[in-house]
């Protein structure tokens, strides 16, 4: 693939992107979870805190892995799981990172006695600018052995360029402003906060940074000879690409990556008014107004998109969306008059008897002819009367019931409500005078 590939925006256009990678779902859920898995290190100690610690930084770097390899192949939504990276490829991570300290030190020792100060600076910074190649190399060809040769190194630095100086600089810089938010924060925080959150800016950090490796060899892909495979997913992710809508999907993805938040939305919005849309598109679109704190589309797509829902059957998922709804906007009401009868039914069995009696508020007024308008009332009143014990409400909606549909077929069993919320109202004051 030529670096000049459509959609692939040069890095330093990026940056906040790059920068604010792990705070997409999949990786913050990693982040945070290895953030708190820290403390059995802390509550261990001694030799079994080092064993806790070795296994989690493998934990974490095999995630790190993932991101580097998926977004080197053009896929810049952090990964919810890391099905394509094994446990022997981050323990290879693990080794090189220790293995390059190791070469670091003696290294520095070796050629400080050979040729003096220079020679010993000038290997520390060699070996300093190979991690970010030594990592990639590793990462992209599970070769532990030439992503140790220092030959490797400068090869590789040669092929991408001043961009790799800039990467690795780059990613000095991470450490280096997360160091100083540590050392800025720590003094004014209790003990166990300072320590999570030393190890929550260390993994958002490791997170980042490979990321932004990754998207240098996305970037100068012809460079390295490195081919991107973006539909080749692995494993579990490998059934999003069966969705027809997923090209469109993916589209839209890169251009919110690349700060084009409003033209994806528009262009999601345009084709489910078109052509209409899977499950898959309407959810993404979903998440990218949510994002934009987009309430008003919200409302709006939500009008059909509980309609696509209950087409296919999907009862519980309708009901998460009318439930967002009503709590963005009280006066929400969905357009499915034939369905509210079955929809409330069900949400009562369910427990959910406040939608419910949403989903009948007010149903009169926008469909005054329709037939089911006695069946809901009478509905909302049992639910108000079994279920909520509100016998008032439920009295006073049967009355403006009756009042408005005095000739309704249901009126016998309106008036057999009424008559037992009388019943009940009788037998609760008669209670205070016989106690």
């Amino acid at each position: 693939m030529s670096a000049t590939t459509p959609h692939v925006v040069p890095f330093w256009q990026r940056l906040g992107a790059i920068s604010r990678y792990p705070l997409q779902s999949g990786a913050l859920l990693h982040v945070l979870l290895f953030t708190a898995l820290r403390l059995a290190d802390l509550a261990l100690g001694g030799i079994a805190g080092l064993v806790v610690s070795a296994f989690l930084w493998m934990g974490i770097l095999k995630y790190a892995v993932e991101v580097l390899v998926q977004t080197a192949h053009g896929r810049l939504n952090a990964p919810e799981f890391n099905p394509s990276v094994s446990d022997s490829q981050a323990w290879d991570q693990v080794k090189l990172q220790i293995l390059l300290w190791i070469m670091l030190v003696a290294g520095s020792f070796g050629f400080g006695l050979l040729l003096g100060g220079g020679g010993a600076l000038a290997w520390a910074a060699l070996v300093v600018l190979a991690i970010p190649g030594a990592t990639i190399t590793l990462a992209m060809t599970n070769n532990l052995w030439a992503a140790l040769n220092p030959k490797s190194w400068v090869e590789l630095m040669a092929a991408f360029g001043w961009p790799y100086f800039a990467v690795a600089l780059l990613a000095g810089l991470y450490q280096i402003s997360a160091a100083n938010a540590q050392s800025i924060a720590l003094p004014y925080l209790p003990s166990v906060v300072g320590f999570l959150l030393s190890w929550f800016l260390t993994h958002y950090v490791l997170v980042s940074t490979f990321h932004l490796m990754g998207y240098l060899v996305l970037q100068y892909a012809d460079r390295v000879g490195h081919e991107v495979k973006r539909n080749d997913v692995p494993g579990k992710l490998a059934n999003r690409h069966a969705d027809p809508d997923q090209p469109l999907i993916d589209a839209t993805e890169a251009m919110v990556q690349d700060g084009r938040a409003d033209e994806a939305a528009a262009t999601m919005r345009e084709h489910i008014a078109t052509r209409g849309g899977t499950v898959l598109l309407h959810e993404h679109y979903r998440k990218l107004l949510k994002a934009k704190q987009d309430t008003t589309e919200l409302l709006r797509h939500a009008q059909g998109y509980v309609q696509v829902l209950l087409a296919q059957d999907n009862v519980k998922r309708a009901f998460e969306i009318l439930q967002e709804a009503f709590a963005l906007d009280a006066e929400f009401r969905a357009d499915i008059a034939d369905d509210i009868h079955r929809l409330a039914q069900r949400a009562s069995q369910l427990g959910l008897h406040p939608l419910a009696l949403k989903l009948i508020s007010g149903f009169h007024k926008r469909w005054p002819k329709h037939p089911d308008i006695a069946r809901n009332y009478l509905f909302a009143a049992k639910l108000l009367t079994d279920k909520l014990h509100r016998e008032d409400q439920a009295q006073a909606l049967l009355t403006q019931l009756k009042a408005l549909r005095p000739d309704d077929a249901l009126m016998p069993e309106i008036d057999a409500q009424l008559a037992l919320l009388a019943a009940l109202a009788a037998t609760a004051k008669r209670a205070p005078a016989s106690s």
